[in-house]
């Protein structure tokens, strides 16, 4: 999935580093956090590691300190560490948005979506029109295939923020899994035709989402002329190389086909349908790599609800594969 909508939104996080360090909290301050605090404010957030790191030494159950360093440590992606610290911090901001917030985003950075979702909905009960905190949690139901939920937030995003092209990404994303690929079409393609404010990089994605709809209503020619559109301005969008190898199935080309999937697959090999084509294409070409990635897939989606169904199939095509290799 495109990151377009990131961890950590840079420009938000200033803020909230803005609003962190000028909280009023009783605490004696040493010089460490007061340097730390200045050079957060100025966005040298290294420099204000080091500073608060040695705060932290000369002060390690501050809640200050805790919930600067952590802040920190999550907008540097050292999420473990800034997600351990914050939560020491808490007890005290239990009516704080930004560190309820920073928690839900360390926690989603670390795949733990429960917990993310619990942090974005507290901070969204302390700020309930948060751009960012419905992005995110949207995000976080869809990553654990509650798409009813995801739908339901991705809706209230929308309907509270119309010109957020993130959101647009977002629910289009959700209803290409609830397989409404019409709907998918004729949001992607006014989105497109609008004047909301887009760049390349999203323009490019939601050409790779509209494809998508496109090769699911059977319109292949043209979902991938879309997917060529798309890699040609960057050649390193995996929705886009997966996509056309669909095609490049479809047409009985796949040597082409596995190119672009074992290239997909560099670039993002926690996709799990990478897997799956991948062992599909090699059966007839490659018994040892079709089994490989068949076992890969099956552990994969072992623990996943949405492939519960798949279990038993795969297992089959696995022992049919090892009898005949």
């Amino acid at each position: 999935m495109i990151k377009l909508v990131k961890v950590t939104y840079k420009i938000f996080f200033l803020f909230l580093i803005f609003m962190f360090m000028t909280q009023c909290v009783t605490v004696k301050e040493d010089k460490y956090l007061s340097l730390g605090n200045q050079f957060a404010r100025d966005g040298l957030y290294r420099e204000a590691l080091d500073s608060y790191t040695r705060a932290y030494k000369k002060n390690p159950n501050s809640s200050v300190v805790l919930k600067n360093l952590g802040s920190v440590l999550i907008h540097l992606g050292s999420y473990k560490k800034g997600v351990t610290l914050l939560q020491k911090a808490l007890p005290p901001y239990q009516k704080s948005f930004e560190i309820h917030f920073l928690l839900a985003e360390g926690h989603r950075a670390l795949s733990n979506y429960s917990k993310a979702i619990y942090y974005y909905q507290k901070s969204l009960e302390l700020n309930k029109k948060s751009r960012n905190s419905l992005r995110g949690l949207a995000w976080s139901y869809y990553n654990i295939s509650y798409y009813s939920q995801a739908l339901k937030t991705a809706k209230k995003l929308r309907s509270l923020y119309s010109n957020d092209f993130d959101g647009v990404i977002i629910l289009s994303r959700i209803l290409l899994k609830l397989e409404r690929y019409k709907s998918v079409y004729k949001l992607t393609q006014k989105t497109l035709r609008s004047k909301l404010k887009q760049n390349l990089k999203g323009r490019n994605y939601l050409h790779s989402i509209q494809a998508e709809a496109l090769y699911a209503l059977g319109q292949f020619s043209k979902a991938k002329e879309l997917f060529k559109k798309s890699l040609r301005y960057d050649p390193l969008l995996v929705s886009a190389l997966v996509g056309l190898s669909k095609c490049l199935i479809k047409e009985n080309k796949s040597e082409k086909a596995i190119e672009y999937l074992e290239k997909a697959l560099r670039l993002k090999p926690d996709m799990k349908e990478i897997y799956l084509l991948l062992a599909k294409n090699y059966e007839k070409k490659n018994i040892k790599k079709s089994l490989y990635y068949y076992r890969s897939f099956y552990r994969m989606i072992d623990t996943d609800p949405e492939y519960l169904s798949s279990l038993r199939r795969i297992r089959s095509k696995i022992f049919n594969l090892k009898k005949g290799a």
